[in-house]
């Protein structure tokens, strides 16, 4: 019974604990991804974020004829790949998380450019 209960204690707070831990990561990403960006002048933002889109573009395009391409999983991450790199060789300083977020919104502009009016 005894066994039981500090079985049962030890789950909990090892729960508490997991809950803790990725808390703390996810703040600590969203004061990376700030830091980041106020290092970042306005100017390299709006390159970076042109560039990821230009990715997304060229990404949803390839995977019409691309059947690795074909999950939206593999186009996110060939998108990562591609906007890493380019912000490598452009000396634009980008952490995955804020590679991510730029990714997310190229996506979602370029769906709702595609979207039919009406």
């Amino acid at each position: 019974m005894l066994e039981v209960l500090v079985q049962n204690l030890i789950e909990a707070l090892a729960l508490a604990l997991a809950g803790v831990i990725a808390t703390a990561i996810g703040f600590a990403a969203k004061w990376a991804i700030a830091y980041i960006k106020a290092k970042m002048s306005a100017e390299q933002f709006t390159f970076l974020k042109e560039g990821a889109s230009a990715v997304v573009r060229y990404v949803e395009q390839t995977a019409l004829w691309d059947e690795l391409l074909a999950d939206g999983a593999a186009k996110k991450e060939k998108a990562l790949l591609l906007v890493t790199e380019w912000a490598q060789e452009n000396g634009i300083p980008l952490t995955y998380e804020l590679a991510d977020q730029i990714i997310e919104e190229a996506v979602n502009i370029m769906n709702n450019e595609l979207k039919p009016a009406g």
